[in-house]
């Protein structure tokens, strides 16, 4: 049974750092601090290895504050060159901060419009094209290539995030619309793990017609 605390515990992300510094290197894995266990241990995950993220929750839960230190996290150990960002911020709230960023693509910018959203990605599907070609032949996957090739032609992970993905999703008036977009989510999800991109997907309504049983698989 997990029975949840009167009283919420605030974790300072310099444990975390401190923790992750001591055991990572940060050249063969994207790690990321999810919080602590019920004993207190700090629990971190490497995006390579767990492949894509669906985070779920109500309002006030503490979805945002989990994606953004997500974030600090990542400009924190990465550099530009290893890890790209693009975050997709239908509420154009909680992520503005961030604009400006190296890491960030395209241009520095958080992705608000709906439209815009939907174009990139399509683009992600076109570098996913672009990936595949390039590997085919020399390594199975990003990682193997990365360790085989110089530094200056390794290729950067791409980690989307997208916020409120029902809010997104819902935005789209026209059915057909919608399912295009779940369709291209799919897509991406089930091809890029060797590719080097990540899909880290938040909403407060993980129900079935929002994040279908397709998305899950």
């Amino acid at each position: 049974f997990d029975v949840p605390k009167k009283e919420r515990l605030i974790i300072p992300l310099y444990k975390y750092f401190k923790n992750v510094s001591e055991k990572t290197n940060f050249k063969d894995n994207i790690n990321i601090g999810l919080g602590v266990d019920t004993s207190g241990k700090i629990k971190i995950i490497d995006l390579l290895k767990t492949r894509h993220v669906l985070v779920g929750g109500t309002t006030g839960s503490g979805k945002s504050v989990f994606l953004q230190t997500l974030i600090v996290n990542l400009i924190s150990c990465y550099k530009p060159e290893m890890v790209r960002i693009i975050i997709i911020d239908p509420k154009q709230l909680d992520f503005t901060m961030f604009e400006g960023l190296p890491h960030l693509e395209p241009h520095g910018k958080v992705i608000h419009k709906t439209t815009a959203a939907d174009k990139i990605l399509s683009e992600i599907l076109k570098l996913i094209e672009i990936r595949k070609q390039k590997i085919t032949g020399i390594a199975l996957n990003v990682k193997s290539y990365n360790e085989i090739v110089d530094e200056n032609e390794r290729i950067p992970y791409v980690v989307v995030i997208i916020d409120e993905y029902a809010d997104f999703l819902l935005s789209f008036k026209d059915k057909k619309k919608r399912d295009e977009l779940e369709e291209k989510i799919c897509r991406i999800a089930q091809i890029s793990r060797a590719l080097g991109i990540r899909l880290v997907l938040a909403t407060q309504r993980p129900e079935a017609n929002i994040v279908t049983g397709l998305i899950k698989a």
